[in-house]
């Protein structure tokens, strides 16, 4: 009777490691998240809110990554009838900025208004002109491509240091002009559209250091809050009339 057990044993044996084999089988054919193809979606900031909001995309330098860090940490219910994607990098330059506009296009709904902030990292290493050719370049582009949406030029924010050496007073002041000229020249053009819009946020100056983070260059707590407050203000005005620039 004991040689019969074996067998019997050794059938259960088989019977579990067939089972088990099945089963593995089966996971390994099952797809995985790795499987399955993923859709960028880079104009949806959320995937859980309504897809009837009106979008409004935000592109630029890290002073546009900043601000949407703050932005998602402590106002999520603000702009409750708008979908925000805040689409920025740090240490963006002009000559950067096509790639990311056209990543904005795939699978992304259009958005009703586009700003855009760049150009402070050129400041002090690119010829005026050939930043200013750039920008125009790019600006024509999103007309192009985003025929129904308002492109709102952000004049570029200006800096308690363009450098990390030690520079005397009129370095500062030369950078700050060429700021302001590619500002006024930019604005120009943009405004020459119809869809175009600008915004100035000169409460972000340079006589209120407190806008400003420690490093002299991005914005501090309360200078991002400004700045935030300024895009809802000026998402009201430009979408709610015909006006084509505010000051905030």
């Amino acid at each position: 009777m004991s040689g019969r057990g074996k067998p019997a044993g050794r059938k259960r044996k088989a019977q579990t490691n067939l089972t088990e084999n099945e089963e593995k089988r089966q996971r390994d054919e099952a797809p995985s998240d790795h499987d399955v193809p993923e859709f960028i979606q880079l104009l949806d900031s959320d995937k859980s809110e309504n897809t009837n909001k009106r979008a409004v995309w935000l592109v630029g330098d890290s002073h546009i990554r900043w601000a949407g860090e703050r932005f998602h940490s402590r106002h999520r219910d603000t702009f409750k009838n708008f979908t925000i994607s805040w689409d920025g990098q740090s240490g963006l330059r002009v000559e950067d900025l096509h790639p990311v506009i056209q990543l904005g296009m795939i699978k992304g709904r259009t958005p009703e208004i586009i700003f855009l902030h760049v150009g402070g990292n050129n400041i002090t290493s690119t010829n005026q002109c050939k930043t200013i050719r750039i920008i125009k370049s790019e600006l024509q582009y999103l007309f192009d491509i985003f025929p129904n949406s308002l492109i709102v030029w952000v004049f570029i924010l200006p800096r308690l240091s363009w450098t990390r050496e030690v520079v005397d007073n009129s370095y500062q002041k030369k950078m700050n002009s060429k700021r302001q000229k590619i500002n006024r020249t930019i604005s120009n053009y943009v405004l020459s559209f119809a869809r175009g819009r600008a915004i100035l946020i000169e409460s972000i100056d340079l006589s209120t250091p407190g806008m400003f983070h420690v490093d002299k260059v991005h914005l501090s707590d309360v200078g991002n809050e400004l700045f935030i407050f300024s895009i809802g203000e000026a998402i009201a005005s430009f979408l709610g009339s015909d006006i084509k620039f505010i000051k905030c």
